[in-house]
């Protein structure tokens, strides 16, 4: 939608400094919901085996 609406006048210099400024905000309130003693010992590999796949299908399809 904001394609449309921009088209080729995207204001890039604009939209990299709010980047910069939200990033941190944004990573730091995810990573403050996460709650480590909460894990169940038996989602990690599971989650591990998940990341690694997406790794290296996301590295497939973008190198080759």
């Amino acid at each position: 939608m904001l394609n449309i609406f921009w088209g080729e006048k995207k204001p890039d210099k604009q939209l990299s400094k709010i980047w910069k400024v939200m990033q941190p905000f944004l990573f730091g309130t995810i990573g403050a919901a996460i709650k480590v003693s909460e894990i169940d010992y038996d989602v990690i590999p599971k989650a591990l085996a998940i990341l690694s796949v997406g790794m290296v299908f996301r590295l497939t399809v973008t190198y080759f």
